[in-house]
This record gives structure tokens, C-alpha cells and sequence, in this order.
């Protein structure tokens, strides 16, 4: 499973998901392939701060015999 990390610098505008303030903010996102997984938003003061981002990462469950015979 590859999964990538997307960070993009979107300027001011949007609310931090840490602090909760309106100002410049980066956006990182955790993608595999085209499905998005998670997505946060924080701004430069939290990021100055040194912040920690932490994904939750959530599998698909395997399918079960009874399914994959159907």
C-alpha cells in the first residue's frame, strides 16, 4: 500500500485545525492514490511552534470467505 503526503502552501484564508484562527495556512493530506485519507490544515504560527500533525490511519477490511465466494 503507498500512500503519499501532499503539502501545499495556500495562503491566508483558511482556519487552522489546531488553533482554530483564520491565517495562513499549509495543507497537508494523506492520499492513496486518487482517495483522499485525511486532510489538516495549520497555519504558520503553529507550524513556528513546532506542531505535531498526527494521521489516523484506517484500513479496509478484509473481505470474508462467505463474501469473496459470492
Amino acid at each position: 500500500m503507498n500512500l503519499e503526503l501532499v503539502i501545499r502552501y495556500l495562503g491566508f484564508g483558511e482556519r487552522c485545525s489546531n488553533c482554530g484562527r483564520v491565517r495562513e495556512t499549509t495543507r497537508y493530506t494523506i492520499r492513496q492514490g486518487d482517495d483522499l485519507l485525511q486532510q489538516f490544515l495549520l497555519c504558520d504560527a503553529c507550524q513556528d511552534k513546532g506542531y505535531v500533525i498526527k494521521f489516523t490511519m484506517r484500513s479496509k477490511h478484509a473481505m470474508t470467505k462467505k463474501v469473496r465466494q459470492r
